[in-house]
């Protein structure tokens, strides 16, 4: 019996309180291009009063609080006591600087030019290792995606440094990761060597794991594909005898313009080539891991 499953394959002028921190910081993380270009946009010479308070549209009272803080005491730009606004938690700390104000700053800093959105922009160094966007896209999806077995044995990283990617994870951010116990210099490289490796060779990338009754492909595959695969031998009514861990698992990734554009997935126990084969399923997923056809032999 066979039935094929496919899927379809980014208030205004009062004093805050600190929750509102901890809730802007999430919505504009540090190290995001929408971050690194509102900072950027902030501490340029020809950002000054009057075009945060007239273009900006800002109320007055942030747009001077932003300039002040930012040209310290003798309120000189340029001089010894000036400051650079180097984190958002800066931003957000700035009298009458609400969620109206940091939403028009970081409209206006994109329609300027300082939000880096083409993947050739550079986007920051850290650690020593410069990113352009589409790099560091990639290498959070590398990051975020790939299974523990293959950070650490296959790319060679730190095991610690794997663990702490593995409990950090989704990861939002290149300065997120930089961050973490252990991932450095040498970890960043590495990602940013495979990623772009990766984009060599667009078309389709395939990982099998051999099951053997220890559940090995959980650690080998995303967080989302495991969830997926989860559910699909859950809910297996339309594979009648499906059921229980698979022998096998087979995931060829759709790789188009060097992005994961959905993933083919098959499951068995045992191959269907060998008279020990009990069932098989095959279906295709997104990126978002919805699907929507399955096919199914037992």
């Amino acid at each position: 019996m066979s039935i094929l499953l496919s899927l379809l394959a980014c208030t205004g002028a009062t004093q805050r309180q600190p929750q509102d921190l901890a809730d802007q910081a999430a919505r504009v993380a540090d190290g995001s291009a929408d971050a690194i270009g509102m900072l950027a946009f902030l501490n340029d010479a020809g950002t000054d009063l009057a075009l945060l308070d007239d273009d900006v549209a800002l109320d007055s009272r942030a747009a001077g609080a932003i300039i002040d803080w930012r040209d310290g005491d003798d309120a000189v730009q340029g001089s010894s006591d000036d400051r650079s606004y180097t984190t958002m938690e800066q931003l957000d700390a700035r009298y009458y600087v609400g969620d109206s104000a940091m939403n028009k700053i970081q409209a206006y800093a994109l329609d300027a030019g300082f939000v880096p959105t083409d993947d050739a922009d550079y986007l920051g160094t850290w650690d020593g290792v410069a990113f352009t966007l589409g790099e560091a896209n990639s290498v959070l999806a590398l990051s975020n995606d790939t299974g523990e077995t293959y950070l650490d044995d296959t790319l060679g990283l730190d095991s610690r440094a794997v663990s702490s990617i593995m409990d950090a994870r989704p990861i939002a951010t290149v300065q997120e990761l930089a961050g973490l116990y252990y991932v450095g210099t040498s970890a960043l490289e590495t990602l940013k060597a495979e990623s772009n490796s990766a984009c060599d060779t667009p078309g389709w990338d395939q990982v099998y794991v051999y099951n053997a009754g220890d559940d090995a492909w959980r650690s080998e595959l995303s967080s989302g594909l495991v969830a997926v695969i989860d559910e699909t031998l859950l809910t297996d009514d339309w594979c009648g005898e499906a059921t229980g861990s698979p022998e096998f698992v087979k995931v060829a990734i759709d790789l188009f313009d060097c992005q994961e554009k959905g993933y083919y997935i098959e499951l068995g126990q045992g191959m269907l080539e060998y008279p020990s084969v009990d069932w098989y399923i095959e279906f295709e997923v997104d990126t978002s891991y919805s699907y929507f056809l399955s096919s199914c032999e037992v």
